[in-house]
């Protein structure tokens, strides 16, 4: 079994959490080490991925780790997913060290419909999302199609808008107040 599929695996201690990751850059192999993204060796990320996940890398919060196909099969097969998600990356945070599974998705051209679409998608590849927003959308659309798309399967989305990087769950999607205070 790879560390990364044990990483996201085990509840285990801070301690046992931060072993296995430090394990894993020891021993596992990958194709790539820039900035906290680490493209385990097999894996195929696109290239707007890679620049989504070089953005979100800038925070200095996570590191970023593709996985390859054997790795996803690996765990959705211990953690009994029958299903076909495919989620692009684990987001490793730098203080937990907790991995969680994240799909990416970019609007280029933001409309309401293109991002309550993109929710809808992403959320069948993992409970969390990197929605990187790279085209022009008023915040207003933006947070009517965030609440649009919002749905019970979906646990976060880390969201890229005007180069702003925020972590949004459901209580502060809905939250006008926090969305009226902190989104610029």
């Amino acid at each position: 079994m790879s560390i990364l599929v044990e990483q996201s695996l085990h509840k285990a201690t801070l301690k046992t959490r931060k072993h296995n990751f430090q394990l894993m850059m020891e021993e596992e192999c990958f194709d790539e080490l820039h900035d906290n993204i680490i493209i385990m060796k097999g894996a195929k990320p696109n290239e707007t991925e890679i620049q989504t996940a070089k953005k979100l890398a800038k925070t200095d919060g996570y590191y970023l780790v593709f996985p390859n196909d054997g790795q996803i099969k690996e765990i959705r097969s211990l953690t009994r997913d029958v299903s076909n998600k495919r989620n692009d990356i684990y987001l490793i945070d730098k203080k937990t060290f907790k991995a969680i599974a994240v799909d990416i998705k970019t609007c280029g051209n933001p409309s309401t419909e293109t991002i309550i679409s993109h929710l809808s998608e992403g959320v069948n590849q993992a409970p969390n999302l990197i929605l990187d927003v790279t085209g022009r959308i008023s915040k207003s659309k933006l947070t009517f199609s965030l609440r649009r798309g919002w749905s019970k399967r979906l646990r976060a989305i880390y969201l890229n808008y005007h180069g702003h990087w925020y972590y949004l769950n459901r209580d502060l999607v809905y939250d006008k107040k926090w969305i009226t205070d902190n989104i610029k």
